[in-house]
């Protein structure tokens, strides 16, 4: 399968122009600055934090990096316990962007030890999920569910549904990732309760997709097309290019696997066309699919220039 969903969901990036990123940065300097010379710490603490956030979005380390330290040294020399544990959140989170997810477990633990000791309930259930994450990708399973479980403990009785939706997903992923498919659709489905619930169309769509890839898993060919239709659909409405056409892709795997290579086709073909514009492996797997459903690579090369030619004719 294709399989574009299934992602960990831990402290997503924002997003934005490189012109208003620019604004950004020059505003937050000028913050950093006036803080700095009102001799506002706490207040500088923060400046320092989100100036080393807004270069990690451009994924420039050395400076993003350069802002945290200043932050963490403010904070622990002023005692600012929730400064201190912030910081090494976004550290965390720098360490797990630049490869270093060991470095980046440690962060989150200290700050998930100061977090505590504030009593912040929705700060710890947060950055038990970070960790759980964390664990989950470096296969720690048990670990991975523990954590995320204690989040899942805390969102539940803050009756906090964007929480409940992320750790539900994870809980998913970590059972997908096992191999137990009962167990990642048991908690696929709940994730899917709340996003309806919570009136959340893009978790409906991505959940829909993951509970599609389950039931394919479970051999339940029937139910999956009507989650990856129902995802399709709703990844239409909210213009989400990427997840429709890997929805596409899955969809189309799975008429293929069913012995409907006509059907398949047209799905795997606009799958491809967009994809591959994204650069993204699902592509591979699509052309794969193609190439068996057209019976050879030059003929599936040749049905693929068709539909580039009248994508309207296909995934629809």
């Amino acid at each position: 399968m294709a399989e574009g969903e299934k992602g960990f969901i831990s402290d997503p990036a924002r997003g934005g122009t490189i012109q208003e990123a620019l604004e950004e940065l020059d505003q937050l300097e000028r913050a950093v600055a006036a803080y700095h010379e009102l001799g506002e710490e706490q207040h500088l603490v923060r400046a320092y934090n989100a100036l080393g956030l807004a270069y990690a979005r451009r994924e420039e380390w050395k400076p993003a990096l350069g802002n945290y330290d200043q932050a963490l040294r403010l904070a622990q020399r002023t005692d600012d316990l929730r400064g201190a544990a912030v910081t090494f959140r976004n550290l965390g989170d720098a360490s797990r962007a630049r490869g270093y997810p060991s470095t980046g477990m440690q962060c989150y633990e200290e700050a998930l030890k100061l977090m505590a000791q504030l009593g912040d309930e929705p700060g710890v259930a947060e950055l038990c999920n970070g960790l759980g994450v964390f664990h989950a990708e470096a296969g720690q399973w048990e670990r991975a569910v523990e954590v995320l479980q204690r989040a899942l403990q805390i969102h539940t009785r803050l009756g906090d549904s964007g929480g409940l939706m992320d750790v539900y997903n994870n809980l998913g992923n970590v059972y997908a990732l096992q191999g137990e498919w009962e167990r990642a659709a048991e908690f696929y489905r709940l994730d899917l309760e709340v996003s309806e619930q919570a009136k959340h169309p893009g978790s409906v769509a991505k959940t829909c997709n993951n509970l599609g890839i389950a039931c394919v898993r479970l051999g339940q060919g029937r139910r999956a097309l009507e989650y990856y239709q129902r995802a399709a659909q709703t990844y239409e409405q909210l213009a989400d290019i990427y997840g429709m056409s890997s929805t596409w892709a899955n969809m189309g795997l799975l008429y293929l696997q069913a012995g409907h290579p006509d059907e398949a086709k047209p799905l795997l073909a606009n799958a491809i066309l967009v994809l591959s514009k994204l650069k993204h492996p699902d592509a591979q797997a699509a052309a794969k699919g193609l190439a068996q459903a057209c019976g050879s690579v030059e003929a599936a090369n040749e049905y693929l220039n068709a539909t580039s030619n009248h994508p309207e004719g296909g995934a629809r």
